[in-house]
């Protein structure tokens, strides 16, 4: 690991880098020096974890539960500029043939094609998280997992800025 103490603060190699490394790994640098510790003085670190508020275009919404799709809406308000609802798989990749869509939320399990024969469908330049109440391993093809039970719009933003990163 890269590092060095500059005027009192420790710097952990490339700022952008530091902000993606796990806080356990910053922790274990720090206690076994690698970060440019002064004894006697401590050890600053400084994290730079991504802010501000999260932005997407069209988002589509596939998932069979009619309110589970209202309770997505509602968390989408203020960080999608439109929103298109479908119940299942073939009707989500009907509208992905028909548009532009900028992320795709999809539930697992959902009549007819489900959510892991939908994201087989979908192009890999349309990012997708999987929102399921499913105890699963995130599939290859999404970007993110969320679990419905503990979803939040702040879990949501988070994971859709982490998606947005990844989709540059």
């Amino acid at each position: 690991m890269s590092g060095g103490l500059i005027n009192g603060v420790a710097k952990i190699g490339n700022p952008r880098r530091a902000a993606n490394r796990k806080v356990s790994g910053l922790l274990a640098a720090i206690r076994t020096g690698g970060c440019g510790t002064c004894t006697g003085r401590g050890t600053t670190v400084t994290l730079r974890l991504p802010h501000g508020p999260a932005r997407v275009g069209t988002v589509l919404i596939a998932d069979d539960d009619a309110g589970f799709r209202a309770v997505l809406r509602s968390m989408l308000t203020t960080i999608a500029t439109e929103i298109v609802e479908v119940p299942d798989g073939q009707q989500a990749l009907a509208v992905l043939a028909e548009r532009h869509v900028d992320l795709l939320l999809a539930d697992m399990r959902m009549p007819g094609l489900d959510g892991s024969q939908l994201l087989a469908g979908v192009s890999g330049r349309v990012p997708a998280i999987v929102i399921t109440a499913m105890d699963i391993e995130p599939p290859a093809r999404a970007t993110g997992l969320l679990r419905k039970e503990e979803l939040t719009q702040d879990r949501l933003a988070f994971a859709i800025r982490r998606a947005a990163r990844e989709a540059r």
